[in-house]
Order: structure tokens, then sequence, then C-alpha cells
């Protein structure tokens, strides 16, 4: 029991990464195309 604790946090942790990293991404993709717009709207 011991050592399958260890194996089920790290599948969590690696499930979490890469959500985590894609959602990152996105928001900084957007944060500069937001950006570019506000400026031409004005």
């Amino acid at each position: 029991m011991g050592n399958q604790r260890p194996p089920d946090v790290r599948s969590f942790s690696f499930i979490d990464l890469p959500d985590v990293s894609t959602l990152t991404r996105k928001e900084t993709h957007h944060e500069p195309n937001n950006r570019k717009a506000e400026k031409a709207d004005a």
C-alpha cells in the first residue's frame, strides 16, 4: 500500500501539469491579443 501511494500522487501531478500549462499558454496568448485590440479600438 505504501508503495502504491507515490505513483498515485505522481499521476495526479502529471495530469495537473499539462492542464495548467495549456491554460497558462492560452491566457498568455489572449492577453497580447486583447491589448492589441484595445489599442486598435482606441
